[in-house]
């Protein structure tokens, strides 16, 4: 089943005013334009904050979007992400070079092995604060030092 679905009648999910085309099942071949899993508040009472994997493709030239509940966020340890299928050549036109079997297999390794991030090195006030003091006094007495 496919077709125009308004807000209200879509669901707890659909936050986005314009109107998309919605369809319940994607084809593993066909173009992704993007896929994303973030957390959604459900309207149902009680129920709380789900995550929602949001599977945008692209059907005779249209932007079609498929949605699938993956359950309680209290189920899921990694941040929630976007996985771009598509990048923009100018003019307004778009190359989508993903498939939806790809970026599913992008997202389920993501989910079960985590997203590797950089952790910044940990700043030494102290240090830093000593070497602006001296730089302070070396400018006023007007010495230069080459090693510290």
């Amino acid at each position: 089943m496919t077709g125009m679905v308004r807000k209200e009648l879509f669901g707890p999910w659909q936050d986005s005013p314009e109107l998309l085309p919605q369809t319940l099942f994607v084809e593993r071949d066909e173009p992704c334009f993007e896929l994303a899993e973030t957390n959604r508040l459900s309207s149902a009472p009680g129920v709380g904050y789900r995550r929602v994997q949001t599977v945008r493709v692209i059907r005779n030239d249209l932007l079609w979007e498929m949605r699938r509940d993956l359950g309680p966020t209290s189920a899921f340890s990694v941040a929630p992400f976007i996985l771009p299928g598509a990048v923009p050549l100018g003019g307004g036109k778009w190359e989508v070079l993903e498939t939806v079997e790809r970026l599913q297999f992008l997202a389920d390794d993501m989910r079960i092995n985590g997203i590797d991030t950089p952790q910044p090195e940990p700043t030494d006030f102290v240090r830093a604060y000593e070497r602006v003091a001296l730089a302070r006094i070396d400018q006023k007495v007007g010495r230069k030092r080459f090693a510290t």
